[in-house]
């Protein structure tokens, strides 16, 4: 039960990249995990810790929720978290969600990010649509994103912004004209995208994260951002490297065994 979870508990995502943290939570909140309820009210069991906290433990398993409490004082929940959060969001006064509190490998999330999972489940229909059913940018694209002030500028890191979810832009330099700040973009061509709108040209257009930019130009409030790449091409780059590094290597080891002959 909940094998994959509990294999990433074991790396301790709480010091591993924001990335490994993303994926952590999006197997946290598919997983079912079984909860204490207090009584036949179904409230859910809190548990105060050694500093005074209030906490709201999930458990992976029976085995896990023994290690830590009698747990036949308690009814018991086998629940997705997302179906557990009307019952959570009713309480005060609590820190943290915390997996498996008895083992040396509990994860704690803070309860803002356990709030986060009904924006987090949208998010993640929104990829799947982009991915399965969405449009293929047939040649790099200009589009233009329009804001109340230079936000993508502000939340970039040395000029460089990664948009984590779904990144919205238009086709058109005039969409949303009572913004006054205008980002230009450029999107290379096999990106995949979805519309909204009757036609294609007067509506959004909305990409699959993570997409990432250089800031190239900034005239008064127009800024020109070159499109750097995503996770996968990243990937895909790097593959391409090792794959010539062995074909490299293949034909030297061809050569070398022509000449021997």
């Amino acid at each position: 039960m909940n094998e994959k979870i509990k294999e990433m508990m074991m790396q301790n995502p709480q010091d591993k990249s924001e990335e490994y943290q993303k994926l952590f939570f999006d197997e946290f909140r598919k997983s079912t995990l079984l909860l204490p309820l207090s009584d036949e009210e179904n409230v859910v069991g809190l548990t105060e810790m050694n500093d005074n906290s209030t906490i709201v433990p999930f458990f992976t398993d029976e085995k896990e929720m023994e290690r830590f409490i009698d747990f036949k004082k308690y009814n018991v929940a086998a629940i997705r978290p997302e179906d557990a959060l009307p019952m959570i969001s009713e309480i005060d006064d609590v820190k943290e969600i915390v997996i498996d509190p008895g083992s040396p490998h509990s994860v704690s999330i803070p309860i803002e990010t356990f709030m986060e999972i009904p924006r987090m489940e949208f998010i993640h229909e929104l990829e799947e649509i982009i991915e399965n059913e969405g449009m293929t940018l047939p040649e790099d694209t200009r589009f233009y994103l329009r804001e109340k002030g230079p936000m993508m500028k502000e939340e970039s890191e040395n000029g460089i912004f990664t948009s984590p979810v779904p990144f919205q832009a238009g086709f058109r330099d005039n969409f949303s004209p009572e913004k006054d700040c205008l980002n230009i973009l450029t999107i290379p061509k096999g990106t995949k995208f979805i519309t909204l709108g009757s036609e294609a040209k007067s509506g959004d257009t909305i990409f699959a994260p993570p997409l990432r930019f250089k800031l190239v130009e900034e005239k008064g409030n127009v800024y020109t951002w070159k499109y750097i790449s995503s996770d996968m091409d990243e990937k895909g780059r790097n593959y391409k490297f090792i794959y010539l590094i062995i074909a490299i290597v293949i034909i030297a080891i061809a050569i070398a065994f022509i000449k021997l002959i």
